[in-house]
């Protein structure tokens, strides 16, 4: 992408809550920059983590209660420390986080758990997202 221009950009915009965001579209690829991956992996960890406690997915919510039912699950992938009292740095955690044993675990008997339905789709999301980012690189 070096020396050339993006012409096209993905574009959301909210007059109400004021959110002007604007990324690059390059060969027909969307262009998110991150400062490194194991940053971006903490990030979109703690996004849940935030001090709202919950992260909206359309009309749809991630919300700390459903990690820390998981974390509080006996064999969890998840350790409670991971969820309680955070180290926003711990790359370990944020490892775990994104598992699949995680998503294993918003599962019963092989069927996603209606509570758990968006916290799966943002877990498998991010976790594909990490993974192209690794062949891209």
């Amino acid at each position: 992408m070096k020396g050339n221009q993006a012409t096209d950009f993905l574009q959301y915009k909210d007059r109400f809550y004021d959110i002007n965001f604007s990324a690059p579209i390059y060969n027909n690829r969307l262009i998110i920059k991150v400062q490194d991956l194991k940053y971006a992996k903490k990030n979109s960890r703690n996004n849940v983590h935030s001090g709202v406690r919950l992260l909206v997915l359309g009309k749809d919510t991630v919300r700390y209660d459903q990690i820390l039912a998981i974390a509080k699950v006996e064999n969890s992938a998840l350790f409670i420390r991971d969820v309680v009292n955070i180290k926003k740095q711990d790359d370990g955690a944020a490892y775990r986080f994104f598992s699949s044993s995680v998503l294993t675990q918003c599962q019963e008997d092989g069927i996603i758990s209606s509570d758990k339905l968006d916290l799966f789709v943002y877990l498998f999301v991010i976790s594909k997202f990490f993974i192209k980012i690794i062949f891209i690189l």
